[in-house]
């Protein structure tokens, strides 16, 4: 082979060693950015650790974690002890249940629960007045007249509210200017006022059912004392006492199932296990046995008051 006929493979050769040699500076110069790099951002990255494993440390010592595991547990607790159905119906009152608290966080309403508190705390400092000292306090204390007139006020609501009849608003407003005092009184220009007469109470008795019918023993608050006695018939004579005329389908899954649970455990079911077992929803219940669904559905049922219910 001549001299001429090499040189041309010996070219190939040496721009191949030139590209590989630039391909080796390449990398060199890579490999030195990230040393470069690393030596600037190790000694931040140290320094993050450190502030972060301090903060976490704090937050440890504060007792940030130990509050998150036992929130925690109450989401679990709630979510074990409540069904979606549950969840469901308080979203359909949680507007007003926003109002209400709205409505305690007043600074009015915060200023007469933290005086009742104090007074409750300081409770049995002072020796109980006499029949007489009592008849003294309220005639001649006008603070003791006024606290008076706001206990009168709530249980006239609280009243209203256990005879089904719709809570107004009136006592509340004229009791605003009272929660806050003379000095409200003074800066809205009206006069002490009085308590106002009470409406006339209606006098709603529970329906019993003791002649239904004779030879049954029912117990004074209206239930069937011996299980055994009830019979689909006696279920409707009890469910028209209290309102319902028919008993439908959806009715009966309720009572068969409480009467199934009470005669398995010995307790009749509250509302919650009413749910899960029957499969009604929280909301039907109370469509089907109106205001108190357990226990109307323990009367039918023929089983004792489901303890809890009042």
């Amino acid at each position: 082979m001549t001299e001429n006929e090499t040189t041309p493979d010996l070219q190939r050769l040496e721009a191949k060693l030139d590209a590989l040699s630039g391909q080796v500076a390449a990398l060199v110069a890579a490999q030195q950015g990230a040393r470069d790099l690393y030596e600037e951002m190790a000694p931040i990255a140290k320094l993050a650790m450190g502030v972060g494993a301090k903060r976490l440390a704090q937050f440890e010592q504060r007792g940030y974690f130990d509050f998150a595991r036992e929130a925690f547990n109450v989401v679990d607790a709630i979510v074990a002890g409540y069904t979606p159905e549950d969840v469901h119906a308080l979203a359909d009152q949680a507007v007003r249940i926003l109002g209400i608290v709205r409505r305690l966080t007043q600074p009015g309403v915060l200023d007469l629960a933290e005086h009742a508190a104090e007074a409750v705390e300081h409770a049995g400092d002072e020796q109980p007045p006499g029949v007489l000292g009592i008849l003294k306090a309220t005639s001649r204390d006008e603070d003791v007249r006024r606290g008076l007139m706001v206990a009168l006020a709530v249980l006239r609501q609280v009243g209203q509210a256990a005879h089904g009849t719709p809570s107004t608003t009136t006592t509340l407003v004229r009791l605003n200017p009272l929660l806050g005092g003379k000095r409200n009184l003074a800066k809205a220009g009206a006069a002490e006022p009085t308590p106002a007469a009470a409406p006339p109470t209606q006098q709603t008795e529970t329906p019993v059912c003791h002649d239904l019918p004779p030879g049954v023993t029912w117990s004074s608050d209206g239930f069937l004392v011996d299980a055994n006695d009830w019979t689909p018939e006696l279920a409707a004579a009890v469910a028209e006492r209290f309102g319902l005329a028919q008993l439908t389908d959806r009715h009966h899954k309720v009572i068969d199932f409480a009467r199934a649970e009470f005669l398995e455990t010995g307790a009749s079911p509250n509302i919650r296990r009413l749910t899960s077992g029957s499969g009604v929803p929280t909301r039907e219940l109370y469509a089907l046995f109106p205001q108190a669904p357990a226990k109307m559905a323990a009367r039918i049922a023929g089983i004792p008051k489901p303890v809890g219910c009042i």
